[in-house]
């Protein structure tokens, strides 16, 4: 243990048997090791207070980042974004340097979003009124709503451009 070789390092000093040329060697050691023994008395002391219940957190909310926002309430209304795998019609058929309109990747089963009819495969073109090309510019609309409203999207399913209006379950 770090203890031990406190001692042994003391013990060789006081006893002569370290050449003065490795002295300052065994103070660093001596000192690195002192370090690491008070490292695991702090953390006793921690668990010790853990475990008789005197240990504090300070706990305090934090702003969260408005993609995981707009991430979030997507989440709560059933469905998850990602970005499109290929060109994109509403981009004269290119799809420009990793932006693109969003992609459902994911409904969840018997969420607000299913009921809906979305589906996996449906490209996002509009949130409320708002037009979307980007994942980042869903998650940016997505972000100002709340979850307890309803959403309306317009998607590109196939060659069909849909209206559709997530309506979340009532508040339990």
């Amino acid at each position: 243990t770090a203890l031990n070789a406190v001692l042994g390092w003391a013990r060789m000093r006081r006893d002569g048997i370290i050449s003065p040329a490795k002295i300052p060697r065994a103070f660093d050691l001596i000192e690195r090791n002192a370090f690491a023994q008070l490292d695991l008395v702090e953390d006793l002391l921690d668990l010790s207070s853990i475990i008789t219940g005197k240990f504090r957190l300070n706990v305090r909310l934090v702003e969260m980042p408005r993609t995981v926002a707009g991430e979030r309430v997507a989440a709560e209304y059933g469905f998850i974004l990602r970005e499109p795998d290929g060109p994109q019609p509403e981009l004269g058929g290119r799809r420009p340097g990793g932006s693109a309109a969003p992609v459902v990747s994911l409904v969840l089963k018997d969420s607000a979003a299913a009921r809906a009819g979305l589906e996996v495969g449906d490209v996002i073109l509009q949130i409320q009124e708002t037009p979307v090309i980007t994942r980042d510019a869903a998650r940016e609309v997505l972000a100002d709503l709340a979850p307890e409203k309803a959403l309306r999207l317009t998607v590109r399913r196939d060659e069909r451009r849909l209206a559709l209006e997530i309506v979340p379950p009532p508040a339990r």
